[in-house]
Parts: structure tokens; sequence; C-alpha cells
């Protein structure tokens, strides 16, 4: 009669083990993936360095339409308005206290500079899926020229923009003053 008894409760811990490990893996697929870090999708909790990642939603609810308000909010990173090689207005990141030390990617390309015209610190965020900053040296990963870190800009797909089969019509307005805190920009799809 006793082995009755010693069979269930020995088998108890083991019923609910499994409920355990779907938990644990549900988990990890809701988690966020970096790419900026090493290249290859990692799950943000697993990425070794300081990442900040901005999606598509964040910049639609803040209205993000310049460099300056991307990384308005970001720790250790600031954009400041400078007149650099003729051209006025320009953002350029500092971050961790370093100038002009970051590599700016979209979609995986580098970009490098300009000297004339607008140079890679001008983006229309209208376009972003996903805005992605390392802070820190990325040397190793993307040249020597990475000391400050690194931003990459993912563009939304086609997909993102218009369903098949759907019409599609876009239009876009700006508006410029004399104080570039009060120009705007906007599109709407």
């Amino acid at each position: 009669m006793l082995k009755i008894y010693r069979t269930p409760l020995f088998l108890f811990p083991f019923l609910f083990s499994f409920l355990l490990a779907d938990e644990k893996h549900a988990e990890v697929v809701d988690e966020e993936l970096v790419v900026i870090s090493s290249r290859i999708p990692t799950v943000a909790s697993e990425v070794i360095g300081s990442v900040d990642s901005i999606s598509s939603e964040d910049l639609d609810l803040k209205m993000i339409d310049g460099l300056a308000e991307l990384v308005r909010f970001i720790p250790g990173v600031s954009a400041h308005k400078e007149n650099q090689y003729g051209r006025s207005f320009t953002d350029d990141l500092h971050i961790r206290g370093i100038h002009g030390g970051a590599i700016y990617l979209i979609d995986g390309q580098r970009i490098s500079d300009s000297y004339t015209g607008y140079g890679r610190d001008i983006v229309d965020t209208d376009l972003l899926k996903k805005v992605e900053i390392m802070k820190g040296p990325s040397s190793v990963e993307y040249g020597s020229d990475g000391l400050a870190g690194a931003v990459a800009y993912v563009t939304k797909d086609p997909s993102d923009l218009v369903e098949e089969g759907e019409h599609y019509f876009s239009a876009n307005v700006s508006t410029q003053q004399s104080d570039p805190e009060k120009s705007h920009t906007g599109t709407q799809l």
C-alpha cells in the first residue's frame, strides 16, 4: 500500500516541469532582436555592451523628425547643431562625450560623411523602421573610426508602407523658418 502512495508523490514535481519550460521559451520569443552589436540578430538581453533601440512606433508616437529629437531621451548620446563645411543646422552626434567618432549605417551599409550638401546626419525619420545606437568602441565590427560607437538605421520595407493590391498616395509637407526649432516636416501615407 505504501508503494502506491510513494509513486505519485515521486512524480508530482515532474508533472509541472513542462509548464515552466514553456514560460521560459515564451519570454525569449517576446524579446527584441538587436543587430548592430554583432551583425547577427541577437536577443537584446544577451548583447554585450550598451545598445539602445528606437522602434517605428516610438518614432511615430514622439513625432520625431530629426537627429536631435531622435537621441533626446537616450542617456550618453547628444546631438549638437553646428556650422561646418558650409552647411548650417547640421546635427552631429556626441556619444559618451566623443565628438564625431560614430559610424553610420543604413540597412547594414556604411555611409560616409559629405563635405558639401547634406551628409550622413540628415535622415528622413518617416522612412525608418528602427534605429539602433551602440555606445562604445565598435572598431572590431566596423573599422577604426568607430571610437564613439555606431548608429544603424533600418528603413521600412515596401510592405510596411502599402499592402498588395492597395492604392498608394503620399504627401510630404515641410515648413522652414529662421529658427530651426520652429521648422516642422511630416509625411502622410
